[in-house]
């Protein structure tokens, strides 16, 4: 009987994962686990104005450096004053929970993360956990991977992370649904896994149905000059009619998307509104992922792409392409198609083990 159970446990042990992200955040749940039963910590005051360093209360910058204290965002002893070690402090917490670091300030932002019960924090590691024991992941040493609640995406070759951008995902916003009879967010962008199997130059964007009805079907009907404007041409077809964007830098894909076949028609791609990326938060696609720098990052995929075949790919190769002609389409084949995985993580651990916290944009939790 124990050679038994000891066979069942090396199974489960084999299916487990065994990943940094997966092992940090099980480390996490112990950390999260340990507070708790130590009764987690009080609750905070919301500030009535973002003061940060001017702070002269020495009461409550007390129980700011106490309750960054509890957990591990500041080592020292509260001294009620706002000193360099509290700005480190507290940047470190803003980075944490997806807040931008700044000066390092408390503001009401930060007051509402600090006063996420202990409990609730434990229960989003234990749920983040299980989502990467249902992970579509498998051993592939080479992948692209987009977390849509960290508005990032990272490029890992032969197991090391070459680069990390900046993403603007689909919008959290709800909507009523008459024939639902709830609320839904139609412009999540979908969980979902493929391959990358070629790289397009000065895209066209054939604009979704849904897209064109919703949002520039009026917009055309009472603007005569606005497709010209635009730089859009409507093609009649036997179901009505479809809208399609000409190539060029004001494209809504930009000048550079990654295909990976799907039925959503979700791409990785550029944007020609790039100031989006500044923000902290950054649902606000239509669904599929705008990637900041993304030459630089389809780059690096082509580049490992033709090495593998004994060939050379230059840096600025992509651009060059881009630039040369802005209206004529390029496409270019991977000789190996490049996994991609769009996942969803409300917790994960940075490169130097840190939990991270991100914002729930499509209320999965």
């Amino acid at each position: 009987a124990q050679e038994s159970d000891e066979a069942l446990w090396e199974w489960f042990d084999e299916r487990l994962p065994k990943g940094d992200q997966y092992m940090g955040l099980v480390g996490a749940a112990r950390h999260y686990a340990t507070l708790c039963s130590r009764g987690g910590w009080e609750t905070v005051r919301v500030p009535w104005a973002t003061r940060g360093r001017q702070w002269k209360d020495a009461e409550r910058v007390t129980e700011v450096q106490r309750r960054l204290g509890q957990e591990g965002f500041l080592t020292s002893e509260p001294t009620g004053i706002y000193d360099e070690a509290t700005v480190a402090g507290m940047k470190a917490f803003r980075k944490s929970h997806q807040i931008r670091a700044g000066k390092g300030t408390f503001d009401k932002e930060v007051a509402t993360a600090m006063n996420i019960p202990c409990e609730r924090k434990l229960q989003i590691v234990l749920l983040n956990l299980r989502r990467w024991r249902h992970t579509a992941r498998t051993d592939e040493a080479t992948y692209i991977e987009a977390n849509i609640p960290s508005m990032e995406v990272s490029l890992v070759i032969e197991g090391e992370e070459v680069a990390r951008e900046r993403t603007a995902v689909g919008s959290g916003k709800a909507r009523w649904s008459s024939e639902l009879k709830k609320y839904y967010i139609p412009q999540a962008t979908p969980i979902m896994q493929g391959s990358v199997e070629r790289i397009v130059v000065n895209p066209w964007w054939n604009v979704p149905g849904s897209i064109y009805e919703g949002e520039y079907k009026r917009k055309i009907d009472n603007d005569p000059t606005w497709l010209e404007r635009n730089n859009y041409v409507l093609k009649p077809t036997a179901l009505g009619a479809r809208l399609i964007q000409l190539p060029g830098p004001k494209n809504s894909l930009g000048q550079l998307k990654m295909v990976f076949e799907n039925d959503a028609s979700i791409y990785l791609h550029d944007t020609p509104k790039k100031g989006w990326f500044k923000y902290d938060r950054r649902d606000v696609s239509h669904g599929c992922v705008r990637v900041q720098n993304v030459f630089d990052f389809a780059s690096k995929v082509m580049i490992n792409d033709r090495a593998k075949q004994g060939r050379r790919f230059g840096k600025s190769k992509l651009w060059r392409m881009a630039k040369s002609n802005t209206s004529h389409t390029q496409a270019i084949a991977l000789a190996e198609p490049v996994r991609v995985f769009l996942e969803y993580y409300t917790a994960s651990v940075d490169k130097d083990g840190h939990v991270m916290f991100h914002p729930d944009i499509y209320d999965y939790d």
